[in-house]
C-alpha cells in the first residue's frame, strides 16, 4: 500500500505531461503538491521538514538553472554574432545528410561535453546547435535527449560511479571484499556491457526520428545508414571500455576526443556513407552554392565551443589540482566550520534549515554556467564590439526563454528532495523512493535483473541525474544482491546501467533541452517519443545480466 501512495506523485507528473501534454512546470508543481500531502498525511513528515526540503530543492535547482541560462545566453550570443550561421555553412564541407549531422553533434560532440561537464550541459549545447543548423526543433531536442545515455555511464569525469560507490564502500569492505577491486571490476564490466547496448544508440536515435518525419520510406531511411550508425557507436563505446581499466574519470572525455575526429574523417572519405543524402520533409537546408558569406572563419565560429570544452576539461581532470580547488571534498568543506569557504568560493550550509543530515553545498567556481560559459560569451561579445544595448537584448531574450524551466526545475528538484527524504521526521520508515524500489525487489525475487535497471532508470527519470540515482539506490541494490545471493557487481551493473538509460527520458533533461531550443509542444512529447528506445535498452541490459548468470560469468563479488 505504501508503494502505491509513494508512486502517486510520479503518476501525477506522467499523466499531466504525457497524457494531457501540460507543460513540465505546471505538471511538476502538481506532483510536488501531491508529494507534500502524502508525505505529511501518510509518512508523518512534519510541516517544518516539508517546507525545509522544498526550500532545499529550490536552492539546489539554482546550480542547474545557471547552466541552462548560460547555455541559452551563449547560443543567443552566437546567433547574434552569426557564428551559428557560419558553423552551419561549415557542415557542408562534411555532409548535408541530416542523420549524420545529428550523429556528429548530438551523439559525439554531446559525449565530449558530457565527459567534460555533465549535469545537463550536453543537451543544452548540442540541441540548440542542431536547431541553428536547420534541424526541426523537435528532432533536435529528441536526438539530444536520447544521445546522452551512453556517455553518461561515466559522466563528467567519473562523478556518477564514484559518488554512487562511495555510499556502499564501507558495507562492501565489511563483507570482507577489497572495495577498490570491486569498484574497478564494476566499472570495467559496466563498460563492457555498454558495448552491446550503447553502440546501437545512434541507430535508435535515427530510427526514432525518421519514423516521425512523415516521409514514406520510414525505417528504411534508418536501416540504410545502420552500418555508419554502428560504426559511430563502436568508435565511442570500445575506447570507453579500454579506458575504464585506467579509471572512471577519463573514459567519456577521451573516448569522445578519439571518436569525433575519426568519425568526421571517415564521413568525409565516404566510408559507409549512404549514396542518397537524407533531408527532412520540409527541410530549410541551404545548398552549398547558396551558402551565405558571413565574413567569419570557421575557426572563429567554433572557437567559443572549443575554448569552453578545453576549460571544462582543464578544470575537471583528476590529475590537475584545479579540480580539487574549485570542487573540494566534502570533508574539507565541513572542516572549515564556515558557511562561505574561501578562497575556493564554496557556499556550505550544514543541516539546512535545521534538518539533520541535509547539507547544502554550492561550489560556485565549479558551475559550468558561471565558468566558463558566461565569461566566454561576454568576452566574444565585447571582442566583436557588440553594443551594451544588444547584450541587454540578448539577456532579456534569454530570461524569457527560461520562464517554464525555472518553475519546472525548482519544483522538480523539490519533488526529488521530498521523495528521497520523506522519512526525515520519522527515520524508522522508508522514504517514498526507497519504498517503491524495495517493493519492486520483493515482488520480483530471483527475476530481479529485470527490474534492477528500471530502479536505476527511475532514479534518473525523476532527478535528471545518473549521480543522484546512484546515490539513492546503490545501497538498496547492494542489500538486494545479498538477500538474493546474487553477485554484488552484477546487480550494481544493473543499477548504474539503468541510471544511464534513464537519462533518455529524464524530466529535467527534457526541461533543459526544451528551454534551450524553444520547443513549445511540451516535454511530455519528448519523453513519450524516447520511451520505446528506452524500453529496448532496458530490456537489453536485463537480458545481458541473465546471460551473465547463465554463463557463470566471473565477478569479484
Amino acid at each position: 500500500m505504501y508503494a502505491i501512495f509513494a508512486a502517486l506523485p510520479i503518476i501525477v507528473a506522467l499523466v499531466m505531461m504525457v497524457g494531457f501534454r501540460k507543460k513540465s512546470g505546471i505538471s511538476l508543481v502538481a506532483a510536488w503538491f501531491a508529494s507534500i500531502i502524502l508525505a505529511i498525511g501518510i509518512w508523518n513528515l512534519s510541516v517544518g521538514d516539508a517546507i525545509g526540503l522544498t526550500v532545499l530543492g529550490f536552492v539546489s535547482a539554482i546550480n542547474v538553472l545557471l547552466i541552462v541560462f548560460a547555455a541559452i545566453f551563449l547560443l543567443n550570443a552566437m546567433i547574434e554574432l552569426k557564428f551559428i550561421e557560419t558553423i552551419g555553412n561549415g557542415f557542408k564541407g562534411i555532409t548535408q545528410d541530416r542523420r549524420i549531422q545529428i550523429i556528429i553533434i548530438a551523439y559525439l560532440f554531446g559525449a565530449f561535453i558530457e565527459g567534460a561537464a555533465g549535469f545537463g550541459t550536453p543537451g543544452a549545447l548540442a540541441a540548440p546547435l542542431l536547431v541553428g543548423l536547420g534541424v526541426p526543433v523537435f528532432f533536435a531536442a529528441l536526438s539530444s535527449l536520447m544521445a546522452n545515455y551512453s556517455p553518461v555511464l561515466f559522466g563528467a569525469v567519473g562523478i556518477p560511479p564514484v559518488q554512487g560507490f562511495d555510499t556502499v564502500r564501507g558495507p562492501i569492505e565489511a563483507l570482507g571484499y577489497n572495495a577498490d577491486a570491486v569498484f574497478h571490476n564494476l566499472n570495467t564490466m559496466a563498460a563492457f556491457t555498454n558495448i552491446f547496448v550503447g553502440s546501437f544508440v545512434p541507430f535508435l536515435i535515427i530510427s526514432a526520428i525518421v519514423v516521425r518525419d512523415g516521409r514514406k520510406q520510414g525505417l528504411k531511411n534508418a536501416f540504410n545508414i545502420f552500418p555508419l550508425c554502428l560504426f559511430a557507436g563502436v568508435l565511442f563505446t570500445v575506447p570507453v571500455f579500454i579506458l575504464s581499466h585506467v579509471g572512471p574519470e577519463i573514459p567519456t572525455l577521451l573516448s569522445s576526443l578519439i571518436a569525433l575526429p575519426v568519425f568526421i574523417f571517415a564521413v568525409k572519405k565516404g566510408f559507409l556513407v549512404p549514396k542518397e543524402e537524407y533531408r527532412f520533409q520540409d527541410d530549410p537546408i541551404i545548398e552549398a552554392n547558396e551558402s551565405s558569406n558571413t565574413g567569419i572563419s570557421l575557426v572563429t565560429a567554433w572557437s567559443p565551443y572549443v575554448i569552453i570544452a578545453g576549460l571544462l576539461a582543464l578544470t575537471r581532470v583528476p590529475w590537475l589540482p584545479i579540480r580539487d580547488f574549485i570542487n573540494p571534498a566534502p570533508a574539507a568543506i565541513w572542516a572549515t566550520g564556515t558557511s562561505f569557504m574561501l578562497p575556493n568560493f564554496v557556499i556550505a550550509i550544514p543541516d539546512f534549515l535545521g534538518m539533520a543530515g541535509r547539507n547544502f553545498t554550492f561550489p560556485i567556481l565549479n558551475n559550468p554556467g558561471l565558468f566558463p560559459f558566461i565569461p566566454v560569451a561576454i568576452i566574444f561579445l565585447i571582442a566583436r564590439k557588440t553594443s551594451g544595448e544588444t547584450i541587454a537584448k540578448i539577456s532579456k531574450k534569454t530570461f524569457n526563454q527560461l520562464k517554464n524551466a525555472i518553475l519546472a526545475l525548482c519544483f522538480g528538484v523539490a519533488l526529488v528532495q521530498v521523495m528521497r527524504f520523506t522519512n526525515q521526521t520519522n527515520t524508522e520508515v522508508f522514504s517514498m523512493t526507497a519504498q517503491i524500489a524495495r517493493s519492486l525487489a520483493d515482488a520480483f525475487g530471483g527475476g530481479f535483473p529485470i527490474v534492477g535497471p528500471l530502479i536505476g532508470a527511475f532514479g534518473a527519470f525523476i532527478s535528471g541525474s545518473h549521480t543522484v540515482s546512484n546515490l539513492m539506490f546503490y545501497s538498496l541494490q547492494l542489500d538486494v544482491a545479498q538477500n538474493l545471493g546474487m553477485p554484488i557487481v552484477l546487480i550494481l551493473i544493473g543499477q548504474t546501467s539503468g541510471a544511464s538509460i534513464g537519462n533518455m527520458i529524464a524530466i529535467h533533461n527534457a526541461v533543459a533541452i526544451s528551454a534551450t531550443t524553444g520547443f513549445k509542444e511540451g516535454e511530455g512529447k519528448l519523453i513519450a517519443a524516447a520511451a520505446v528506445p528506452f524500453i529496448i535498452c532496458s530490456l537489453a541490459i536485463s537480458a545481458i545480466m541473465f546471460i551473465y548468470l547463465a554463463l557463470g560469468t566471473y565477478f569479484l563479488a
